[in-house]
């Protein structure tokens, strides 16, 4: 008698089936509503997206530990939306980028040991933060450790650039 209560009848069967089935039609839905833009996506979100199917992934390590770095010292914007958690182990090359300066061949073939270049920025001016070589961000040097980093200050909008 006890194996006849473990072994389900045909109706419990074919409600577990049902209820399986409408499970897989909801999964469905909601993939195919991520798929086709109909849920909105903050618009950061959307340019980092375009970026990463434009360059495709590098497949460096680095980016779990400066997600964890930026997590452990407070970066990050709060909860992650479902559609966008299977994007998070996505690698992103950021780039600090400190200045700029154009010169000749001649000026560059002159460089060497002790060499002075001047940058376009002055000391205390934002440095720019580049993901997969856009702006995202500006933000200050600081120091971590014995490291150098960046604390973000601004984050730009990429609609605008």
């Amino acid at each position: 008698m006890a194996e006849e209560d473990d072994v389900l009848d045909g109706e419990d069967t074919l409600d577990d089936v049902a209820g399986l089935a409408e499970d897989a039609a909801a999964l469905e839905a909601a993939l195919s509503s991520e798929d086709d833009g109909e849920e909105e996506l903050d618009p950061i979100a959307e340019e980092m997206i375009r970026t990463i199917e434009e360059e495709g992934d590098d497949g460096g390590g680095d980016g779990v530990d400066q997600m964890l770095e930026m997590e452990m010292l407070g970066g990050g914007g709060g909860s992650i939306p479902p559609n966008l958690e299977r994007l998070m182990d996505v690698s992103l090359t950021v780039t600090i980028e400190l200045g700029r300066t154009r010169e000749t061949i001649e000026t560059v073939m002159e460089y060497g040991d002790q060499s002075l270049i001047e940058l376009d920025r002055t000391v205390g001016e934002p440095v720019d933060v580049l993901v997969n070589g856009e702006l995202f961000a500006r933000g200050e040097v600081v120091t971590v450790s014995e490291n150098f980093g960046v604390r973000i200050t601004e984050l730009v909008n990429p609609l605008h650039n």
